[in-house]
């Protein structure tokens, strides 16, 4: 396997990684949006002492914070699959050279 190789597969467990942290961020962002309505149960008290509207506000901020996490983690893993198929693609036109070459085209 030659440098390149292993560093391209270096690339793909990397990009893999990001995808991962990604769907992560994505499911948290889906149970924060869930968990929204729970501020509907602090009752007469809670709402006396701001905690339902205390709550909303952090809910709020935790899911938009994880809906940004994961639009940014899937712009990584997507920039990171981009270069790796442009190194591929650059690999095999050179390989493809070589090749040629060895069989005797001329330039």
């Amino acid at each position: 396997m030659s440098e390149l190789e292993t560093r391209l597969d270096e690339m793909r467990k990397d990009a893999e990684t990001w995808q991962q942290v990604a769907e992560a961020m994505n499911t948290a962002a889906q149970t924060l949006a869930e968990l929204r309505s729970v501020r509907n149960a602090f009752g007469y008290l809670g709402r006396q002492g701001d905690a339902d509207t205390t709550y909303a506000t952090l809910n709020d901020t935790l899911h938009g914070l994880a809906q940004q996490a994961d639009r940014t983690f899937q712009d990584v893993e997507g920039k990171l699959t981009t270069v790796i198929r442009v190194y591929e693609g650059m690999e095999a036109r050179n390989r493809q050279l070589v090749r040629d070459v060895k069989e005797g085209w001329n330039f």
